[in-house]
């Protein structure tokens, strides 16, 4: 799963980012074989990085974790990254190094604290994520009209996307009377310094009485022929945004859990 998560996080890298791979080291843990121990990760990660970033461009990065979990370890390393070393998007795997539960929709602790508690948005990736080409990368980017949902398009989507990938605006129609044009124009111009310009498309489907919409977007996804490689949504509900509280909504949570490609939750309210 650490490998995917890299391969995946590579693909969204520009030439002006920087990567970062972090491992949270424990001195207890000698009994992990060779290939699990500090040196021979950051030996790894620095010959990767060095095949697919440019020079200084990246870092690995040996984190102690002094008696924390490793959840807690990770979020409060991002969390205290400030100035230059920022950290924009975190990404993580869908599980940790036990692999896989039982129940395929269950998070691994470390993905599931991190969606909730770094000032960032988050990536996780699954197992069932593909590794997209580097020119041919289909986001979601899920919209409502709200302004939460118009700085994951502006300041996320727009910010990910290169020439040669397509950026698909998907709105969940509840009411009828909601005007469709208005809203797809609300998502035309953007004025985010990327000059990249890949294909966007606004889709609109018809909300399904008595499914939640986490629900009627999974099945849309799933009946796409074209894959659906980043799934962009909002961390908080709309309830959350107005009373100005954290917490995952719960379709989100739900997209997170059950869609079959990689999610990506933005932190939006770091962007107001």
């Amino acid at each position: 799963m650490a490998q995917k998560c890299f391969d995946v996080t590579a693909t969204i890298v520009s030439s002006g980012d920087t990567m970062t791979v972090l491992h949270c080291t424990d001195e207890s843990k000698t009994y992990l074989p060779a290939k699990q121990q500090p040196a021979s990760i950051k030996l790894k990660y620095d010959t990767d990085m060095m095949t697919k970033l440019p020079a200084g461009k990246h870092r690995m990065v040996l984190e102690p974790k002094n008696g924390q979990e490793t959840k807690e370890a990770v979020c409060n390393w991002v969390n205290a990254q400030k100035g230059l070393s920022t950290i924009h998007i975190m990404a993580v795997g869908q599980v940790g190094r036990k692999g896989p539960k039982e129940d395929p929709t269950i998070l691994g602790s470390c993905s599931d604290q991190s969606m909730r508690c770094t000032t960032c948005a988050t990536m996780v990736v699954k197992d069932k994520s593909t590794v997209p080409a580097s020119n041919k990368k289909h986001f979601v980017c899920c919209v409502d009209g709200s302004p939460p949902s118009k700085v994951l398009h502006d300041d996320i989507a727009r910010a990910l996307a290169k020439d040669g990938d397509k950026i698909t605006l998907l709105h969940v129609k509840a009411e009828a009377s909601t005007n469709v044009q208005a809203l797809e124009d609300t998502y035309k111009n953007v004025a985010n310094g990327n000059a990249s310009k890949p294909t966007q498309v606004f889709s609109v489907i018809d909300a399904v009485a008595n499914e939640p919409t986490g629900e009627t977007i999974c099945n849309w996804i799933e009946n796409q022929k074209e894959d659906v490689d980043f799934l962009l949504i909002g961390a908080d509900g709309m309830r959350a945004f107005a009373e100005e509280k954290h917490f995952i909504g719960s379709n989100s949570e739900f997209l997170v859990k059950n869609a079959k490609c990689t999610v990506i939750i933005g932190e939006v309210r770091n962007y107001y």
